[in-house]
Parts: structure tokens; sequence; C-alpha cells
């Protein structure tokens, strides 16, 4: 199938705004994903005081796994932003958003140092951090009842 260049250009323009509206969606799940962690977690902490000692205490282990599990999940939804990243750079550089004149005269839509994207991971590691330390402090709860 041969397209024009007319036609490849309309299929990257589509694409781009596409996968432009596509890079959001995992930092907004992650985003999610913690909150809801969170929420979880202190709504617990302060629940303990209702239930025994012994029962919130077969707790400690779900919640564990269910924090480890969480890390893994915004651990691969950071590589899946990593990823549509790389894609929205490889179509930029397509549409030759970093060529000196394509768009303005003598100079480049964007600059070159945009053309691999970097992505600073400190934000996955401010949830997780969240996350545990919201777990730590409810078996703190559960163990100084």
């Amino acid at each position: 199938m041969n397209l024009s260049d007319d036609q490849k250009f309309e299929i990257l323009k589509i694409t781009y705004q596409e996968r432009r509206k596509e890079i959001a969606f995992p930092r907004d799940r992650s985003f999610q994903v913690t909150s809801w962690m969170v929420g979880i977690f202190l709504a617990l902490s302060a629940g303990t005081t209702a239930i025994s000692k012994e029962l919130s205490s077969y707790l400690i282990f779900p919640l564990f796994a269910l924090c480890a599990i969480t890390t893994i999940y915004l651990h691969i939804n950071y590589k899946v932003y990593c990823e549509r990243l790389n894609r929205v750079a490889d179509i930029e550089e397509a549409l030759q958003f970093f060529e000196n004149g394509a768009f303005v005269k003598e100079k480049s839509l964007n600059p070159s140092d945009l053309r691999i994207p970097k992505v600073n991971r400190s934000g996955t590691w401010v949830y997780i951090f969240a996350i545990w330390v919201s777990l730590t402090i409810l078996v703190i709860q559960i163990w100084s009842k």
C-alpha cells in the first residue's frame, strides 16, 4: 500500500494527537491508585481501634501484599508512561519538529534536547513512599494497641 505524503502527514497528525492524550493516563492512574491506597490505609488505621488486636493483626500480611502489588503496578505504569513519551518524540521527529527552518525560520519548533525525553522518576517514588508510610502508620497503630 503506497501512501502519498499528504496521507502520511494526516496519519501522523492524528496519531500525534492521540498519543499526546495517552501520555496523561498513566500519571493520572498512578495518582488515583495512590490516593485510594493511602485513603484505605488511613481509614483502616482509624478503624483499628474498633476491632480487636488479634483480628487487626491478621490484616497485616494481606495489606503488605497489597502494598507490594501496588508498588509493582506503579513501576509498570511508569514504564508505560516512558514508552508513550518516546512514541510521541518519534512522531515529533517524523513531523520535523526538531528540524531548523521546517516551521520557523532558522529555528526548530522543539529544542533538540527534547528528542530523547527526560523522565523524572521522583513522582513515582513519592507515590510509593506515601503508600508505604501510610501502611507503616497502620501497622504501628495495630501493634500499639
